[in-house]
């Protein structure tokens, strides 16, 4: 046990409890016996009671110990002293050194390295007690100047800044006809704009307006703007691990961190969802009325996706639907329809758009034949830009069309072909 704790009291206390104790000691605890205050080095003296030992022993300094699972016994060791004789120590301070915790041994080689001369901290030098100075004042060049009156009167004051904020004196206000410009600060003639200039007790503007700092909540600002631009321009969330990037922030804005992938990908991401969806969904409530779009697809990795847009006749992306398993049957997607106009509304519900596939107009008839929506005045009508479409495919079909549509692509892929005529497109 270190010296901090230990006392004849306390290892009373443990003993009592079926706990032996053993460490150092300080000399002055209460109930520590009186030892010879010299002794010579190696030389032990101990004092023992029933249930505890206790001993002085002289290495190169004085060294206390209290035991009680120790007797006072001195034991060689494998050390030799410089006349050839083994050295010896107290038992309970080879048993003490074997055993002691890393707390013991941490204070052990911090006590070798104390500094080697007494300094100032730097909080205690004069010139840094000023809080808030920024002392260009006493670089740059001031001149002082009259203050130019205000339409309509002959003179104007106002009070001196160094009577109202001294730290060399009582504080107390004068006013003043003189002014700094280039510190925009009103001082007395003789002796402020002197000692303004010159002196560093003298408050001026904090240091806080020439330092960026990040105000309570400015940082999850500016995270949720780096990664809404980054979700809405589709930029890969590794911009922030760009080390050019990072020393465009730094420059732009040197307290600012950007947030990490992980971060963007898990957490932003997750709020920026919530907060679109919350958006989107109060446009379409607040609307007196609406329309369902729907198409259906497989996208690149060819999993089935289907999209639902709902106009109030601003067009919104509602929903994004993986539909895994299921395929785009009539039944599956009238569903789908059906839980999104109960979903909003389906009062306000007045078309629903879709393809002109098979199965979406089979869709169209289920939701007919629905008691939900049969009194209803939904209309349901094809995509124009699908059917305008489907009107192209016949027309090229046509054979005239269709030598013209020849002849067209072999004009165009001779301009591509051709450096020259390629080059005069520019």
């Amino acid at each position: 046990m270190d010296n901090w704790y230990s006392s004849p009291l306390l290892y009373q206390y443990l003993l009592e409890n079926n706990t032996g104790a053993c460490g150092t000691v300080r000399n002055k605890r209460k109930g520590m016996p009186t030892f010879p205050s010299k002794l010579a080095p190696g030389q032990c003296v101990s004092a023992t009671t029933k249930d505890m030992m206790t001993c002085k022993w002289k290495d190169k300094r004085d060294v206390y110990m209290l035991s009680t699972v120790h007797k006072p016994k001195m034991t060689v060791t494998n050390k030799i002293d410089r006349f050839g004789n083994n050295v010896k120590k107290p038992q309970c301070i080879l048993d003490y050194n074997a055993n002691m915790g890393l707390i013991d041994k941490s204070d052990m080689q911090m006590s070798f390295n104390n500094t080697c001369r007494k300094t100032m901290k730097w909080f205690n030098r004069p010139e840094r007690k000023i809080k808030g100075d920024f002392p260009t004042r006493l670089t740059d060049y001031h001149f002082l100047s009259r203050m130019q009156p205000l339409e309509g009167k002959s003179r104007i004051q106002k009070k001196c800044h160094v009577h109202s904020h001294t730290q060399l004196g009582a504080q107390c206000r004068k006013d003043t006809s003189f002014e700094c410009k280039e510190c925009g600060k009103a001082l007395c003639l003789e002796p402020c704009f002197k000692d303004y200039h010159t002196k560093l007790k003298v408050k001026n503007q904090s240091l806080l307006k020439f330092v960026d700092t990040m105000k309570g909540g400015e940082k999850d600002h500016l995270d949720e703007l780096l990664s809404r631009a980054i979700f809405t321009s589709a930029t890969p969330f590794s911009i922030v691990e760009n080390q050019n990037w990072l020393k465009f922030f730094k420059t732009l804005r040197p307290t600012y961190n950007p947030p990490s992938r992980k971060t963007i990908s898990t957490t932003l991401l997750e709020k920026e969802y919530l907060r679109t969806y919350i958006k989107v969904y109060e446009n379409i409530l607040e609307a007196k009325v609406y329309a369902v779009q729907l198409d259906g697809w497989s996208n690149i990795r060819n999993e089935s996706i289907m999209n639902i847009i709902v106009t109030t006749p601003k067009p919104f992306i509602f929903k994004s639907i993986d539909c895994g398993s299921n395929r785009h049957t009539a039944e599956y997607i009238s569903a789908e329809i059906s839980s999104v106009i109960e979903e909003l509304g389906k009062e306000k519900c007045l078309g629903i758009i879709t393809d002109n596939a098979s199965n979406m107009k089979k869709a169209w008839k289920l939701l007919k034949a629905d008691d939900k929506f049969k009194s209803l005045p939904i209309a349901y009508y094809s995509c124009v830009s699908h059917t305008l479409n489907l009107l192209m495919l016949d027309v090229v079909k046509v054979k005239t069309c269709f030598e013209i549509e020849n002849i067209s692509k072999a004009i165009i892929k001779n301009l591509i072909s051709t450096h020259i005529l390629k080059g005069l497109q520019h």
